[in-house]
C-alpha cells in the first residue's frame, strides 16, 4: 500500500538568481517529499552589469525536475500524482528569444543589473516634468534600471540579433517565468507565451489597476506590445509539460508568482483567517537581496518615499487583485558572499555567525531583555558600518551613483566586526524600508508592524535575526522550513489553480513543541538605542552617495572600475 502523503502532490519550480530547484510537496501532509537544487552562475562583464545564460536557466531547471522524478520513482511515488506544477521566479530578469528557433538571442539581463543607467536618465528627461515617478499611478514603479522595460529597450538598441528578430516579427521577450513556461510547453513547437500579473507588474509596462499592458507606456519606451506575453492570474492552469526531455511530461502546469510575492503568500496566506489572531501582513525575504512586502489589500496606494506598489497576487481569473508595498535592497546575502568569498573573512555560515556574535558582545556587552520586559538602554555605536551599495542603492534612496562604503573603522576593528557590519547592514536597510512604508501620501502613518515574518537563506543567522528585532522594534518570526516559503507560496497558487484546498500544505509552517519560541526574536534594546544605531548607519550612507558621479568627473568619464 502506497504512503498516503504521495497520493496527491504539488510540484514547484523555484528559479532564483543563484540557483534553480524543483520541490514537491505533499498536498495531504504539507511536507516536502522530494527536492533538488542546482546552482547557476552570474557574469559581470563590466562594472554594474549582471547577466546569466538563459540556456543554463532552463537546463538547470529541467535537470532538477528530472532528478526529482527519479527520486520519486525510488520512493515508489507516481509522478502521475503530481496534480500541478507551479512556478516562482526571480523577477525583472529579462530574456529575449527567437520564436522560430526557440533559442535565446543574448544573455538574460538580471534584475540587479544597472547597465541601463544612461537610459534611465534619458527617459526621465523625456517626461514632462523630468520626474522618475511620472507613471507611478499606473505602474506603481519609478523609472529605474531595476525593471524590465529598459532592459528590453537596451537589448533592442544594442543587440543586433534582437533588433533583427523584432523587425522580422520573430522576437519574443519575457521574464524568467515566461521563458520557462515557453520552453516547457513546447518551445518553438507551440510553446505558450504567458506571464502572470505579479511578474507583469514588475516591467514598468503594465497598468496595475487595469491589469493589462499599457499602450502609453509601451509607446513611451518604444516597445511593441506584440512581443510581450499574454497576462493571466496567479492561480489558473495554462497547459501541460510538453518538453520530450522532461520526465514530468503531461503534468498540468498552473500557478505563477514572482519570488517575493510567492514568499508573501507562503508566509502570510490564511485560507481561513481568524480576526482575533491575524497572521503577519509583512514579510521580508533575505536572499541575494532583501525584499520587504507589506500586503495592503485590494486598494492600491502609493508611497511618497520611494517604495514600490506592486501586485501581491490574484488567486484566480475572477478573484480580486491584492496589492503590496515593496522595498527592495540589492545586496543582503550577496554582501555576506562578498565578505566570505572575495575578502575570505570566514569559511562557513556557522563560523561567520559566531565571529559576528563575539564581535557584537565586545562592542555592546551582553544584551538581554529584562524579565520585567524593560528594554536595555545602550550608549555604544557599532564598531563600524558597512553600506553595500556595490551597484547603487535601492529603496528608499534609489541612487545609482552610490558605491559601497565601510565607515567608522579604527585600529581595534576585527574581521568579526566587519562580518557583524555585513549582517547588520541588512537589518538597517530593512528598518529604512519599513519607515518609508509607514508614511502615506496624505501625511498620515501606518502603525509599525508588531510582527514580521522572515525567510530566505540568511535567516539562519541568529545575529541577523536578533539585530533585526532590536533595530526594527518588531517581533521577528522565522517559520519552520523557512527555506521553502517561496516554493510554498507557488504551491498554494498551483493548488488553487486545480481546485485543491491549500490548508494542509500550509501546515509545514508550524514548528514543533518548544521550537516555536526558539524561532521567535524579540527586541531587547530601547528606542533611544535603536535611534543611535540608525544614526550611525545613516551617516555612513551619506558617505556612499555621489561617489560614482564624482569619480567619473574626476577621471574624465571613466569610473575607475571598468576593464
Amino acid at each position: 500500500m502506497s504512503d498516503k502523503k504521495y497520493e496527491k502532490m504539488i510540484g514547484v519550480i523555484d528559479q532564483g538568481t543563484s540557483s534553480s530547484r524543483f520541490v514537491v510537496f505533499s498536498a495531504v501532509t504539507g511536507e516536502v517529499v522530494a527536492k533538488h537544487q542546482i546552482e547557476i552562475g552570474r557574469d559581470h562583464p563590466q562594472s554594474g552589469w549582471v547577466q546569466q545564460s538563459a540556456v543554463d536557466i532552463y537546463q538547470s531547471t529541467l535537470n532538477c525536475m528530472n532528478k526529482v522524478a527519479k527520486i520519486l520513482q525510488s520512493l515508489k511515488a507516481s509522478v502521475k500524482n503530481i496534480a500541478a506544477i507551479g512556478i516562482t521566479n526571480q523577477r525583472e530578469t529579462s530574456i529575449a528569444w527567437d520564436s522560430h528557433t526557440g533559442e535565446p538571442l543574448c544573455p538574460a539581463i538580471v534584475w540587479s543589473d544597472s547597465r541601463t543607467s544612461d537610459l534611465v536618465k534619458y527617459f526621465i528627461d523625456k517626461t514632462p516634468k523630468k520626474d522618475k515617478n511620472t507613471f507611478q499611478k499606473k505602474t506603481g514603479l519609478a523609472i529605474h534600471s531595476y525593471f524590465s522595460a529598459l532592459k528590453i529597450r537596451w537589448m533592442l538598441d544594442n543587440i543586433p540579433a534582437v533588433k533583427e528578430a523584432n523587425e522580422d516579427g520573430r522576437l519574443k521577450v519575457g521574464t524568467v517565468d515566461c521563458w520557462l513556461i515557453y520552453k516547457l510547453t513546447g518551445g518553438a513547437s507551440g510553446g505558450k507565451h504567458l506571464t502572470d500579473v505579479t511578474n507583469a507588474s514588475r516591467t514598468n509596462l503594465f497598468n496595475i489597476k487595469k491589469c493589462k499592458w499599457d499602450p502609453e507606456l509601451c509607446e513611451f519606451v518604444g516597445i511593441n506590445p506584440r512581443i510581450l506575453p499574454t497576462v493571466i492570474s496567479s492561480a489558473q492552469t495554462y497547459g501541460h509539460v510538453r518538453d520530450p526531455d522532461c520526465r514530468l511530461k503531461g503534468v498540468v502546469m498552473g500557478g505563477i508568482l514572482g519570488d517575493q510575492q510567492a514568499a508573501l503568500v507562503g508566509q502570510t496566506w490564511d485560507p481561513n483567517p481568524d480576526p482575533d489572531c491575524p497572521r503577519p501582513h509583512v514579510k521580508v525575504t533575505y536572499g541575494t537581496g532583501a525584499f520587504l512586502l507589506w500586503d495592503i489589500g485590494e486598494e492600491a496606494s502609493f508611497s511618497p518615499h520611494g517604495l514600490l506598489t506592486t501586485i501581491a497576487y490574484q488567486m484566480g481569473p475572477k478573484a480580486k487583485v491584492h496589492y503590496a508595498l515593496e522595498g527592495a535592497v540589492a545586496y543582503s546575502g550577496a554582501t555576506m558572499d562578498w565578505l566570505r568569498y572575495k575578502l575570505e573573512l570566514y569559511t562557513d555560515h556557522a563560523t561567520g555567525d559566531e565571529l559576528a556574535k563575539k564581535a557584537l558582545l565586545e562592542q555592546h556587552g551582553p544584551i538581554k531583555r529584562e524579565e520585567s520586559g524593560q528594554l536595555v538602554d545602550l550608549k555604544t555605536m557599532d564598531a563600524c558600518y558597512l553600506v553595500p551599495a556595490f551597484s547603487g542603492l535601492f529603496c528608499p534612496y534609489w541612487r545609482e551613483d552610490a558605491r559601497g562604503v565601510i565607515a567608522g573603522l579604527n585600529e581595534k576593528c576585527t574581521r568579526g566586526d566587519l562580518i557583524a557590519a555585513g549582517y547588520r547592514a541588512s537589518a538597517y536597510q530593512t528598518q529604512e524600508v519599513l519607515e518609508a512604508a509607514r508614511e502615506m501620501n496624505d501625511g498620515t502613518k501606518r502603525k509599525p508592524p508588531r510582527v514580521i515574518s522572515v525567510d530566505g537563506g540568511l535567516t539562519k543567522s541568529s545575529v541577523l535575526m536578533q539585530s533585526l528585532a532590536d533595530i526594527t522594534g518588531s517581533t521577528i518570526i522565522r517559520p519552520n522550513k523557512s527555506d521553502v516559503m517561496t516554493a510554498l507560496g507557488a504551491a498554494v497558487a498551483a493548488a488553487i489553480s486545480v481546485g485543491i484546498d491549500p490548508t494542509d500544505l500550509l501546515s509545514i509552517r508550524k514548528h514543533e513543541g518548544g521550537e516555536e519560541e526558539a524561532n521567535t526574536f524579540r527586541p531587547a534594546v530601547s528606542p533611544k538605542t535603536r535611534h543611535l544605531w540608525m544614526k550611525g548607519y545613516q551617516n555612513a550612507v551619506k558617505r556612499s552617495l555621489n561617489w560614482q558621479s564624482d569619480v567619473v568627473k574626476a577621471t574624465g568619464g571613466r569610473s575607475g572600475t571598468e576593464e
